[in-house]
């Protein structure tokens, strides 16, 4: 689910969402994928520069965001594949939207808990789980109620068995705006991604707590693994245009391989520094961190397993619409699984 970045939705991004869906190119037509100037989008930018034209397709980047707007747009038809945290596109798809995973692209949760530094917080030595009770009479900022980043953090304390009426939990958007609540300690931490934690490890401000992209993370958020965020679609549209959907895919494969091919590192950090514009000390460093730790995390191949956690999770917490959401039924069935 999403960022401190100078981005521009004007005009010229508002002419690339009304695009009509006849909009094509000699071929299989256009796929207009959702950015929002993310370390997190690198693999759709990879997609889209080296390999969709290989596959008869002209991609184009729609700058959308959010996942509830990316949403909005792939079922208005003004978008054709979201970049979605899974647990947002699972209860979207309960309550009858009419959408289904194509893809994997984040193969663990990719969220990051970061916490204010000079707020004391006596048993950070403990670890996890023993350290969540120090955010018992905190404020913890998400990016928005409701969102993956607050179902993520009331996982942890649950699983910690630390109560959440304990904690005030508000809205703080993007890296930007969340970290303008940390310096101005509206937030004692924050459960969010890239950007942020890699701004924190420049800054005196805030520091990550808890990284749930690392090997070492809590072992209640490992079930999610290799679905933690995909790349969503409308079933019409899949319908409609197999082909070109089967094709984008393949673009999407390719691309993981490059970004994963080491000899490609300094071109991926290089291509993210292109589309990225943080006005800040380190910027450089700090699009390089978050370039690196989503080419570790990518993976376009889904876990049958990780979608049906995501449903269990919900299911348990009363979050799901009426609609059926058997894992079978929302995994394309032409999209990479392990089972395939």
């Amino acid at each position: 689910m999403r960022h401190l970045f100078t981005s521009v939705f004007g005009a010229a991004c508002t002419a690339l969402v009304s695009t009509p869906l006849s909009a094509q190119s000699d071929d299989l037509g256009v796929i207009r994928y959702q950015v929002y100037s993310s370390t997190a989008e690198i693999l759709m930018r990879v997609a889209d520069e080296h390999f969709c034209a290989d596959h008869g397709l002209e991609c184009e980047p729609v700058f959308v965001p959010s996942s509830s707007q990316g949403l909005q747009a792939v079922l208005g038809e003004s978008l054709d594949v979201a970049y979605l945290g899974t647990d947002f596109g699972v209860r979207a798809a309960s309550n009858g939207s009419g959408v289904k995973i194509i893809s994997g692209a984040s193969d663990r949760l990719n969220l990051q808990l970061v916490k204010r530094s000079e707020v004391d917080w006596p048993t950070a030595e403990a670890g996890y789980p023993e350290m969540m009770k120090d955010f018992a009479g905190k404020t913890v900022g998400v990016s928005g109620r409701g969102a993956s980043t607050e179902i993520a953090f009331g996982m942890l304390m649950r699983d910690a068995g630390v109560e959440l009426d304990d904690v005030t939990i508000i809205g703080v958007g993007g890296p930007a705006t969340a970290l303008g609540a940390l310096r101005a300690s509206q937030v004692d931490a924050v459960m969010l991604f890239q950007p942020l934690p890699a701004i924190c490890d420049f800054s005196d401000v805030c520091e990550t707590s808890i990284d749930l992209t690392k090997d070492d993370r809590p072992e209640v958020v490992k079930q999610f693994d290799g679905a933690a965020t995909t790349i969503w679609a409308a079933a019409s549209a899949l319908e409609e245009r197999q082909e070109a959907y089967k094709a984008y895919n393949a673009a999407l494969n390719d691309a993981a391989a490059w970004l994963t091919d080491p000899a490609n590192e300094e071109a991926a950090v290089e291509m993210a520094n292109g589309y990225i514009e943080l006005n800040m000390d380190n910027a450089a460093e700090i699009v390089r961190d978050g370039v690196l730790e989503q080419i570790a995390n990518t993976n376009t191949v889904l876990e049958g397993e990780g979608v049906a956690a995501f449903v269990e999770l919900l299911n348990e917490r009363e979050m799901l619409g009426d609609e059926d959401v058997n894992p079978d039924n929302l995994i394309w069935e032409h999209a990479p699984t392990t089972a395939k």
